[in-house]
This record gives structure tokens, sequence and C-alpha cells, in this order.
């Protein structure tokens, strides 16, 4: 019981620490002049998104920063997404179409064939089902006006709305977690996670990685990028505005979700940083004992103490960025959140590690 009552108070003290990091709130104007000089290369992978390059696109197109080029990378996608995106960016110069040679596959090599075909040495990739804000780029390149900044990091938000669904308020709400902990971890200087779908790097350290510290595993391009960079010391420097934003869908099914998941917690056997392991194993064994610890209260009444410790620093965190990121509708389905959230843990951590996972029309095999 004792071990119980420290790993989740360990947690809530986790959770404290986070809490205290300060995040923005003004916006940078387009009208400052001072942004970095150098040109910027976008990656976007994609792979059977017909629905959603029209919308990724346009958004590209209305960005305020003009010193891009924009690298559509085709991963053998079968349905008519390459024919849309051709027709789509006919005329348009600084867009390129590129299609991944038969002796690549995956995210992962459409990202490494991007940044082989890309100009300029500072990158910034997304997703095809994203949707950055007109200011998206303008704040990358004011971020890497910072001395020696290798790898920055910006926010995801998750595409809900006060009408959605009840499924897509718990993702939203989980969504919402991790995005809180990208932040609130990288403006203390600790950063613990990071989104490949809002992320940027200099050429040179993503080819110094790809020759030393690449990981063929399925997932993964963001967080062992970050993990090189962290175990290297490099300057990671964070974008907290909300015009650094970009926002994603949210999955259509709990299948789609739950493959998702599985797919992010599949590269958790590869993770080479200390800091990051012993967050995740903390994260995870915390939660897994939460209702262990609900049972033994009927033994041990004081076992309830750190269960509402925790969830009442969880709240709080939930608060915080719900205010920031207007989702404050989200924060009524919290109740429930903490009954599934346990259980939904187990499964997608044990999926990853041990099952395999299908990931746009593709069976993959941890």
């Amino acid at each position: 019981m004792l071990f119980i009552s420290v790993t989740i108070l360990i947690y809530s003290i986790l959770i404290i620490f986070l809490l205290s990091a300060r995040i923005k709130q003004d916006n940078i104007s387009s009208d400052n002049k001072k942004t970095c000089t150098d040109h910027i290369s976008v990656i976007i992978p994609f792979r059977n998104e017909e629905q959603n390059l029209l919308s990724i696109i346009d958004a590209l197109k209305k960005q305020t920063f003009k010193s891009a080029e924009y690298l559509l990378i085709n991963d053998k996608s079968t349905d008519f997404g390459p024919e849309i995106c051709n027709a789509a960016i006919t005329g348009l110069p600084q867009f390129k179409l590129l299609h991944l040679p038969d002796n690549m596959g995956g995210k992962k090599a459409a990202i490494h064939y991007g940044v082989l075909q890309s100009k300029y040495n500072i990158i910034v990739q997304t997703d095809a089902d994203c949707i950055p804000q007109p200011d998206w780029l303008l704040n990358y390149s004011q971020a890497f006006l910072k001395p020696n900044t290798s790898l920055v990091i910006a926010p995801v938000i998750a595409q809900s709305t006060a009408n959605g669904s009840f499924f897509q308020k718990m993702v939203a709400l989980e969504f919402l977690s991790l995005t809180g902990v990208t932040i609130a971890s990288a403006v203390l200087k600790s950063p613990l996670l990071c989104n490949g779908a809002n992320m940027g790097y200099l050429k040179n350290i993503y080819m110094a990685y790809f020759k030393n510290g690449y990981n063929k595993t399925v997932s993964g391009d963001d967080m062992f990028l970050l993990m090189y960079a962290k175990n290297r010391k490099y300057n990671i420097a964070i974008i907290t505005n909300k015009q650094g934003t970009v926002s994603t869908q949210l999955p259509e099914n709990t299948f789609t979700f739950l493959n998702q998941r599985k797919r992010w917690t599949s590269k958790s056997l590869h993770t080479n940083n200390l800091e990051i392991l012993s967050v995740s194993v903390l994260v995870f064994i915390s939660n897994i004992l939460i209702p262990v610890a609900l049972f033994l209260t009927l033994q041990n009444g004081l076992l309830l103490i750190p269960v509402v410790i925790k969830y009442m620093v969880d709240f709080l965190f939930l608060l915080k960025y719900s205010v920031f990121y207007n989702q404050g509708y989200l924060l009524k389905y919290y109740p429930i959140w903490i009954i599934i959230y346990p259980f939904y843990v187990l499964l997608a951590t044990a999926g990853g590690i041990l099952g395999s996972f299908t990931w746009k029309n593709r069976s993959n095999t941890v």
C-alpha cells in the first residue's frame, strides 16, 4: 500500500511541476519584421488523404511567411490523393509533389525522402490531415532566430467542437493532456513529448540523427529525433502561442483511435532517454494503480487521499490548457474520462508493445 501511495503522489508532484510552466498568451504579429532570413522547407508526407489535401494546400497558400517551399510526399497512396494534389498545385512553383521510390515505404521513409529533396536547412513538418494557422511559419521563422536552436516543438490541437460526439470528447480530452505535457515540459527546458504534425529542425541535425541515431521502427519520427537532440544537449525551442498551432482531425472511430495509439506506444521499447523513459513508466504505473488503490480503500481508507490528490492536479492541469485553447467545454467529461483512462492506458500500451496495428491500410507488426 505504501508503494501505491508513494507512486501516485510522485506522479502528482510531477504534474504540479508541469503546472508551474508559464505559457505566452500573446500572438506574434505578421507585421513584425524580425524574422529569420533563411528560407524554410515544409514537408508533408501523405498516404490516402484525398479528402484532406485541398484543405491543407489552401492553408499553406495563406501563410504570411512567403520564403518557403512545400514538399508533398506521396507514400504510395491507393486513392486519388496524388491526382488531386497535382491539380491543386499546378501553377504554384513553391509547391512540389514527390513520389516515394519503390524501394522506400512508410511515413518515416517519406519524411527522410522529403528532407533529402529539400533545398533549405530549416525543415518544418506537418501531416496532411492538419490545418496550420496563417502565421504558423512566421512563428517558426522567429523561433529559429534564437541562438543555436536545433529543434522547435509546437502544439497540435484536436479539431473538436461542443457539438461533437461523446467519443470525440473523450479523445479530444486525452489529446489535450498530451498537448499540455508537450508545451509545459518544453517551457521548463525538459521536453518530454513532441508531435511530428508540428515540429521543425535543422537539416544538418536531422542528417546527423539519421546517420547515428535513426531508429527503423514504423513509428517515432518525432520522438526519436527529440531524444537524439536531448541526449546531445542541443537547444530545443518551443512555440506556445496560438498562431503557431496546427489543428488535426480526430480518429473516426474506436478502431482507428486504438490503432493510432498502439502505433504511438509501439516505439516505447526503443526509448533511449532516461528522463523520458522514467516519466513514461511513472505515468503508466500510477494510472494502472488507480483502480487497485480504489479497491484497497475498502481495507484502508487512507489510500483515497493520494487518489483524490491525483484527480485534483490532473483537473487543474487540463483546466489550464482547456482555457488557453478554448476547449473548456471538455472538462464536464472529466469525471467519465478518469474512470476510462486507466483501462485505456493498459490496453494501448499492451497493444503497442505486444501486438500489431493497421494504419493507412497497412498492417504493421511491432
